[in-house]
């Protein structure tokens, strides 16, 4: 690809349920910063709740308007960027939860993927959610959020649910792989690289004998399906992490 910049090597963005979305920050400042800012709104609001004590004595001024001056409107300015922040907070926590959530959905798919796609295996709970407490560490989900994920999960793929000897929960999600292998048999039978009409499923005018050889033909080509490699549907697993949008146009189109 060409840019300003000259030739860019572009690839595919990783896909959705490998990138994990950062947590929301209340103010997005470092510690620092917010100390700072905390000590002068509040330098403000203890003068101003103080001015006609203090303040206004001092400098002789009395009335009305150096009330509304020096005492009504720094006291509301000041509670105002406190309060807003407070209330802001709650708000943040409820997003923050819905990402953790939709972050432990992505980290189950990545695991799921990861043993259905290529052979078809059984996934206990016990490990699913070892999983997902291992890669998201640092934002700390329950285990009740996971296995609640991974039942949502389950039962929207239709998987196979068993116990096992050890009494615990395993599943099995053959629909994923079959999805893919029927992708792959119709890129395959549709041929769109050479714009070649495919092979016929069925024709009126068909004999006895040609259609027990389609049916025949129809049943080798199940059987290619489970030797097919459907490794190129499935990036590695393994990298699923943080990313916000903006990094992913520049892993896409390059930096400038």
């Amino acid at each position: 690809m060409t840019s300003a910049h000259g030739k860019v090597r572009a690839r595919e963005p990783k896909p959705a349920w490998l990138r994990l979305e950062y947590p929301k920050e209340l103010t997005g400042n470092d510690s620092g910063s917010n100390a700072i800012i905390f000590a002068m709104n509040a330098f403000n609001l203890i003068a101003g709740a103080t001015a006609p004590w203090f303040i206004m004595p001092r400098l002789g001024i009395g009335g009305f308007w150096a009330a509304i001056g020096l005492t009504v409107i720094p006291v509301a300015f000041s509670s105002m960027f406190f309060g807003v922040p407070l209330l802001r907070r709650f708000a943040l926590r409820r997003e923050n939860k819905k990402r953790l959530a939709r972050n432990v959905r992505k980290v189950l798919l990545s695991y799921i993927y990861q043993n259905s796609v290529g052979t078809v295996r059984w996934v206990s709970q016990p490990d699913a959610v070892q999983t997902v407490l291992r890669r998201l560490e640092k934002a700390d989900p329950s285990v009740r959020m996971t296995v609640k994920e991974l039942e949502k999960i389950a039962a929207e793929f239709d998987a196979d649910v068993k116990v096992n000897d050890d009494g615990e929960t395993e599943y099995r999600f053959p629909s994923l792989r079959e999805a893919f292998v029927a992708t792959e048999l119709a890129r395959k039978g549709l041929k769109l690289d050479s714009k070649k009409i495919g092979k016929i499923v069925y024709d009126s005018s068909d004999t006895e004998a040609e259609g027990t050889k389609r049916d025949l033909d129809e049943f080798d080509r199940q059987l290619q399906a489970a030797e097919l490699d459907l490794s190129k549907y499935l990036p590695s697993t393994n990298e699923t992490g943080y990313e916000e949008d903006f990094e992913v146009l520049l892993e896409k189109y390059g930096s400038g």
